[in-house]
């Protein structure tokens, strides 16, 4: 009984208060981030190179991330929460495909797998669960609406938001050493720009 009237004020609004949606989004914001960095370490201390796909897996993420820095910097929109749907949409289209690539037995895979699954396979779950949590968000109508008005710009969220742009600007810089202007290769195995 307890737990229906607790989903149901979850769904329809009545139960999150502005605090509770700033925290998820600083928690979304550091998970996403989380999956970004520990793509790097793969690529630059395991001289696992990301293929085409997978970069824009990493696009989707940085543009999800984009999403959660603008709810924290301008308040909770539901434009907002549609771009991280949007990305997470486009993200998942990206491993979908992947794994479908790599399912067939004899086709091989894509870099070393990471507790039993490959990252193309967390990254599809990642961006499922990017799905749930921004549909949950949107349920949100109150809180949206209050976060339309209040903006709190305080030091976490100039962090956060510095954390996110010199992520994305690693990402762009790694993608250019890798690719430089031109069409990026199906299995990379060196760097463009130190040829």
């Amino acid at each position: 009984m307890i737990l229906s009237i607790s989903i149901y004020n979850l769904i329809s609004g009545d139960i999150m208060p502005i605090s509770i949606a700033r925290f998820l989004n600083f928690l979304f914001i550091f998970v996403v981030g989380g999956i970004l960095i520990s793509s790097l370490v793969i690529q630059l201390f395991l001289g696992e190179l990301p293929c085409p796909l997978c970069m824009l897996q990493r696009l989707a993420f940085v543009c999800m991330l984009i999403g959660a820095v603008l709810n924290l910097n301008f308040g909770m929109r539901t434009s907002h929460y549609g771009i991280i749907l949007i990305s997470a949409l486009f993200g998942m289209a990206g491993s979908v495909r992947q794994i479908l690539l790599h399912i067939v037995p004899g086709t091989g895979n894509y870099g070393a797998p990471i507790w039993g699954y490959h990252m193309y396979t967390w990254a599809g779950i990642a961006f499922f669960c990017s799905l749930v949590f921004s549909a949950i968000m949107l349920l949100q109508e109150r809180t949206i609406t209050l976060g339309m008005i209040v903006q709190q710009r305080d030091k976490a969220t100039r962090y956060i938001t510095i954390f996110a742009i010199t992520l994305s600007l690693t990402l762009v810089v790694l993608t250019f050493a890798e690719c430089g202007l031109g069409q990026c290769p199906d299995n990379p195995t060196r760097y463009w720009l130190f040829e």
